[in-house]
């Protein structure tokens, strides 16, 4: 899957991005778990945290690689201005 990978290198397939890999995986984790929580009747907080803290980390993560993105994107446009 082409959104898991970084860019290209030398015209092969870049390495899969365990940044994106991981977002992949906690986003939905949180998102299941937040609903979870609900059928089963917990408390507010409880949710909350559990699966605020997943779907955060997993947001955190995509910021990452996408910062790395744009370095990457101003790095190439300065080093052709």
């Amino acid at each position: 899957m082409s959104m898991l990978r970084e860019a290209p290198v030398d015209g092969k397939k870049g390495p899969v991005s365990m940044r994106r890999v991981g977002a992949a995986l906690l986003i939905p984790s949180g998102i299941s778990t937040i609903i979870l929580g609900v059928i089963l009747d917990r408390s507010g907080p409880v949710i909350g945290i559990s699966g605020g803290i997943q779907i955060g980390a997993g947001i955190l993560l995509l910021l990452f690689t996408t910062w790395t993105d744009i370095k990457g994107i101003v790095s190439a446009y300065k080093g052709s201005a």
